[in-house]
């Protein structure tokens, strides 16, 4: 056989390839042209996520406008403009990050205390420098007491669900860094009574923006910060045994286990769902023909400030394999998929700590399931971020919180070192909530301690492990 022959069969061959894949291709189009109608289920799931928080009650606006009200102006005011212009641009298709003036200096790094340092020996070491960093931000503590006394918080939404003006970990930090030093402040100064207000009304707004947000970002920020407030407060029990004890009726009630409203609150699972449901919506509303149409493709997750709408008018080679799918996903038919993942984790969570483990336990993922993509034979893809990361997350703030309330309750009940592990092993406080263990302790260290559900992020210099300090 010549090569001339030879090359003409392949090249044949190659074409049969080819032409088998357009018209397979094809029929995948065909099939999949038609979407499903949205599910009674998943439309119920998502509305149980509506705005309950009236704007005049809402503490989210109040932090929205935290540096970008002038002295003097009001930061709860101004971030309500501040919504409504980014609502206005939003409208017009314009989802950049508002360009708002700053009134007030951002604390710098390393100005305040760290929550991940010791707080007190800081303060005492740098009084000079700390003293200048608190009276430079008076305005900012006088708004942050302002922010955590407001009664409600919740995270409203732009034009549709699914876009909002986020409160970013870096507003969360300045507010534990900057009302933590002050506290450490007013601790060192001898002001204990002071101090433990001052925490007390902030772990208090970190547990209402537990029970009421509808979105995970701000859940998550708020356990982030309970745990460093409860950090601090175990510090300064440790720092000064005697002081707490003076103080323990202030102290008590932080000390108490959450309620379930808080630790099992499923509101931010609808929240979620009810933004994936909002954003294929959006993708559902461009036709299938324009989906299909050379050069378009679509991005999910569009709906960001980072970005500026659905439909990308990129080349195909930017991204090919989203170029070629897209004309099959079908985003009704992924929200109906959705829905009963969803619903079992509100399940799972709603049925508090222990469902939670147990199903940690069973499948690794309290769902949806983590992060991958996979088209079925409708062309609805499976693309959703896995939340077992988070809900270890919380959970390990809600058990260095019982650490912190065990420490307490040993330093009223006067409990020698000595003692510490016959008052663990009678002590219903002392059993973890979560994977059902006692408390462990370290005579060596004088150390309560629980194995972190999370290693990569755990609360003390134990690698792994939630640690508390105890001194009687």
């Amino acid at each position: 056989m010549t090569l001339y022959k030879l090359l003409k069969r392949a090249a044949v061959a190659v074409l049969g390839v080819v032409a088998l894949v357009v018209v397979a291709y094809a029929a995948l189009i065909i099939v999949n042209f038609e979407d499903e109608v949205l599910s009674p289920a998943a439309q119920a799931f998502a509305a149980a996520a509506a705005r309950k928080v009236p704007d005049d009650q809402n503490g989210y606006f109040a932090v929205q406008g935290m540096y970008f009200s002038p002295e003097g102006g009001d930061p709860h005011a101004d971030g309500l403009k501040m919504f409504a212009r980014a609502a206005a641009r939003q409208r017009k298709g314009d989802y950049r990050t508002d360009p708002s003036k700053y009134y007030l200096p951002r604390p710098k790094a390393g100005e305040l205390c760290e929550a991940s340092a010791p707080c007190l020996a800081r303060v005492r070491a740098d009084r000079t420098a700390i003293e200048f960093q608190l009276a430079k931000h008076e305005t900012l503590r006088q708004r942050i007491r302002e922010f955590v006394r407001i009664p409600r918080y919740e995270v409203p939404y732009l034009t549709y669900p699914g876009t909002f003006l986020m409160m970013g970990d870096t507003d969360f930090h300045m507010i534990r860094t900057l009302g933590g030093t002050e506290s450490a402040y007013a601790w060192a100064s001898g002001r204990q009574g002071e101090a433990i207000v001052l925490v007390a009304e902030r772990i208090a707004m970190a547990r209402r923006i537990l029970r009421e947000p509808n979105e995970l970002y701000s859940v998550l920020l708020a356990a982030i910060w309970l745990r460093d407030e409860y950090r601090l407060l175990a510090e300064f029990t440790h720092d000064d045994p005697a002081a707490a004890r003076r103080h323990y009726a202030q102290i008590e009630p932080l000390l108490r286990p959450l309620p379930d409203d808080e630790v099992r609150a499923t509101h931010w699972v609808h929240g979620e769902f009810e933004r994936v449901l909002e954003e294929n919506r959006a993708i559902a509303a461009i036709p299938k023909e324009r989906r299909i149409a050379l050069g378009y493709f679509l991005l999910p997750n569009a709906s960001y400030a980072d970005t500026d709408g659905y439909e990308k008018n990129l080349p195909w080679w930017f991204d090919p394999a989203a170029w070629l799918l897209s004309p099959l996903y079908q985003p009704i038919a992924t929200i109906n998929r959705f829905e009963p993942d969803y619903a079992r984790l509100a399940t799972a969570i709603g049925g508090g700590p222990r469902t939670v483990a147990e199903l940690l336990a069973k499948s690794g993922d309290p769902a949806p399931r983590h992060s991958w993509s996979v088209y079925n034979p409708i062309g609805a893809v499976i693309d959703v971020p896995g939340y077992a990361g988070y809900v270890k997350r919380l959970n390990d703030a809600f058990r260095f919180m019982r650490l912190v309330g065990i420490q307490g309750a040993l330093l009223n009940a006067r409990v020698p070192l000595t003692d510490v592990d016959a008052y663990l092993a009678s002590s219903a406080l002392a059993v973890d909530p979560v994977t059902g263990r006692r408390v462990g302790w370290d005579a060596a260290r004088a150390r309560l301690h629980l194995d972190a559900l999370e290693p990569a992020r755990p609360t003390g210099d134990v690698a792994g492990q939630l640690s508390v300090n105890y001194k009687p």
